[in-house]
């Protein structure tokens, strides 16, 4: 993590420094990590705090609202009130399930059973919110005078569209992108941004809409579980050259693993992080199956760089992983070599090739997962544990599938095989 509680005011307008904070923020999107985003935004607002220079905070101000959309579901619901009036577009526009992140959010709110007062809480703020649009004023309907192009406006005159207030239908809300004049003097982006926040605001405003998937865009409603590229269409066939193909089967992975990154916030949320709640929670998925809560539990102990030492410190883990090992090597390899491997497990849980067969053992055999979409899950975990480990799986440039690296026994050692 980016440490920056020392930096003063004349190194954070040191722009090498600000880049290097938005690269920082950019893997945190990308990862969705949570708990170093929260981290990193405690330090900002602490230092910011203490800066006299208008023009640095206000620099900062993107930052630091960045970081609050990353840790949208944990934050107090007013700051997430004040969010939505008056930072929303630059929140819309990032690459974050905003709508996944509310649904944990409201779940430890129990929102649902306070009547949605939350949901309508940022629905208002939403509804109050100046920020502008589109360079040019509109004519909201059944109004003489041309408005401002702000949310709030934009929100008056698509409700203006509905009879009698009623619940809209996405069909309504395509129509109204579509053909609306106000929305046509809209750039494409703008036209994009727009959408996505009518459907933030109707998701908020009535909670009861039928659930559903936002059009093109990472945002998610609803409980969806990950669907794995072969999940939905166990025949598909794909085209092209086989680098072309990985890339392919790589991008619908990351397409479909919104509900495992809500997972991963919920469960941040309800263990505060710690190693021993969270192990609790990975085992008790493997007892049951439960495959996104699993993989998500697995990638949190990867990304707080404990996954060895929650292995290390399960002796039941230990145990399996070594029973495991024996049966899949004991054709190729001599009894005393597999022997010594099993007998040491605990002292080299760090090795690549260990972690690689742990990760096989609750992917494949406790989660009955194929080899090629367990190894997708495998290369999130890899990126995240370091670049020792992201040698256990691999794309084949031959065939176009992912697969594990082989493992095998060398001087009663058990390593990845390069050859």
């Amino acid at each position: 993590m980016l440490i920056i509680d020392k930096l003063d005011e004349n190194q954070l307008s040191n722009q090498p420094i600000f880049d290097e904070i938005n690269k920082e923020i950019d893997r945190y999107i990308e990862m969705d990590n949570i708990s170093d985003a929260k981290d990193l935004l405690d330090e900002l607002n602490d230092i910011l705090g203490t800066i006299k220079s208008s023009e640095l905070t206000d620099q900062y101000k993107i930052v630091v609202n960045k970081l609050k959309y990353i840790c949208l579901s944990i934050l107090p619901e007013r700051k997430v009130a004040y969010l939505f009036e008056n930072s929303l577009i630059s929140g819309i526009e990032l690459e974050i399930d905003i709508f996944g992140k509310l649904d944990v959010l409201f779940n430890l709110l129990r929102d649902r059973e306070t009547g949605f007062e939350t949901h309508r809480l940022l629905a208002r703020n939403i509804g109050n919110n100046n920020e502008k649009l589109g360079n040019s004023k509109i004519k909201v309907s059944n109004e003489n005078k041309l408005s401002n192009p702000t949310l709030a406006n934009w929100i008056r005159d698509f409700s203006s569209t509905l009879t009698n207030n009623e619940i809209p239908s996405y069909l309504e809300e395509a129509e109204y992108i579509n053909s609306n004049s106000n929305v046509k003097s809209l750039s494409v982006s703008e036209k994009e941004s727009l959408k996505n926040i009518l459907r933030l605001y109707n998701y908020l405003r009535f909670p009861v809409r039928k659930e559903d998937k936002v059009i093109e865009t990472g945002h998610h409603v609803g409980k969806d579980e990950l669907k794995l590229p072969n999940d939905d269409k166990p025949d598909k066939t794909y085209s092209g050259n086989p680098l072309e193909i990985l890339k392919e089967k790589y991008n619908e992975y990351r397409r479909a693993r919104w509900n495992i990154l809500r997972l991963e916030d919920e469960i941040l949320v309800a263990t505060k992080g710690d190693i021993e709640l969270i192990k609790k929670e990975l085992a008790s998925a493997a007892r049951l199956s439960q495959q996104d809560r699993l993989i998500a539990c697995t990638k949190i102990l990867a990304r707080q760089d404990s996954l060895a030492e929650a292995l290390g410190n399960s002796p039941a883990w230990v145990n399996a992983l070594g029973e495991n090992i024996i049966s899949k090597y004991t054709r190729t390899n001599e009894p005393s070599d597999i022997s010594v491997v099993v007998s040491q497990l605990k002292d080299n849980v760090s090795a690549p090739a260990v972690i690689s067969e742990f990760l096989q053992y609750l992917l494949i055999d406790k989660l009955g997962m194929s080899d090629s979409d367990s190894a997708l899950v495998a290369i999130d975990i890899g990126q995240l544990l370091g670049e020792n480990y992201q040698i256990m799986v691999f794309g084949n440039q031959e065939n176009g599938s992912f697969e594990w690296t082989k493992n095998r026994i060398v001087n009663q050692e058990l390593v990845i095989d390069f050859d």
